[in-house]
């Protein structure tokens, strides 16, 4: 059986919602970053209030789970969050250094502002 890897300190987890009806989803995230004992925090920002904020942060739809420099978009990705937080950082590895030099469809540059 494989050893469990340690997981890798990443500080306060931010969960920002776009409106306070992203709680009924996001309320799940919160308890399993309880469960798991990491430290978080909940905010409901608006990017289309606060657009520079957004881009900045790389945020592109809500809800966003931030931990560390990672980003997880929408409610379908908390359970790729939680597997981020209970495993610690697996984007480093072979296979997801594979997949992430796949070309992509589309990128988003945030230098370009209409």
């Amino acid at each position: 059986m494989p050893r469990r890897r340690q997981a890798t300190p990443i500080g306060t987890v931010g969960v920002v919602m776009g409106s306070d009806s992203d709680w009924e989803i996001m309320q799940h995230a919160v308890l399993q970053l309880t469960a798991f004992g990491v430290p978080h925090e909940a905010k409901v920002l608006s990017a289309h209030r606060t657009p520079d904020d957004a881009i900045a942060r790389g945020v592109f739809g809500v809800p966003t789970l931030a931990i560390g420099d990672e980003l997880f978009w929408g409610a379908d990705a908390t359970a790729m969050a939680a597997d981020y937080l209970a495993q610690g950082c697996r984007f480093s590895d072979a296979e997801m250094i594979r997949v992430a030099s796949l070309p992509a469809a589309a990128e988003r540059d945030p230098t370009k502002q209409k």
